[in-house]
């Protein structure tokens, strides 16, 4: 199967957007257990693409996100502006709906700590790569967005590239 990890800053600024473009796919390997492979998503009709995909995710109402440009220093980045809130919700309304399955697995006479773990934090989804220092999944970004100090003011990520990974 395959899903995707965004690069994402919380700001425009160019030190920011070219940490968060600043992995490698052996990195993404690493990082999340039992990826065998990833791929940079380089063509920007790619990386509209899984913007898309995250938008349909989120369940955002308007129109999709279309690319915007930033130039610094004669270098143009492109980046997607994401609406926190919205992914605030998805994120509030998927924790919900894994605490409820688990409550499910619990009833059982003899649970499975393994299938508890993935439901509740180890699932393959979408990953977050945040101003190039924080690589975290929908859970820890839901946390993210709870206990940061500075992010509860936060309004808009951008995204400003993707890769894919299979697992």
């Amino acid at each position: 199967m395959h899903s995707r990890v965004f690069c994402m800053v919380t700001k425009l600024d160019q030190g920011l957007i070219e940490r968060a473009l600043d992995i490698y796919e052996d990195d993404i390997v690493n990082w999340i257990s039992g990826a065998d492979y990833a791929s940079e998503r380089n063509e920007l009709h790619e990386v509209q693409d899984d913007v898309d995909w995250l938008i349909e995710w989120i369940g955002k109402d308007d129109d999709l996100i279309e690319p915007q440009i930033v130039s610094y220093d004669d270098e143009d980045y492109y980046y997607w502006p994401i609406p926190v809130e919205k992914l605030k919700q998805k994120l509030e309304e998927e924790v919900k709906r894994r605490i409820e399955n688990i409550k499910k697995m619990l009833e059982s006479p003899m649970p499975s700590l393994h299938d508890i773990a993935y439901e509740a934090y180890n699932q393959k989804g979408f990953y977050f790569w945040i101003d190039g220092e924080e690589f975290v999944n929908e859970i820890d970004l839901y946390e993210f967005f709870l206990n940061s100090k500075h992010n509860k003011d936060l309004s808009t990520l951008y995204v400003v590239g993707s890769f894919d990974y299979h697992f």
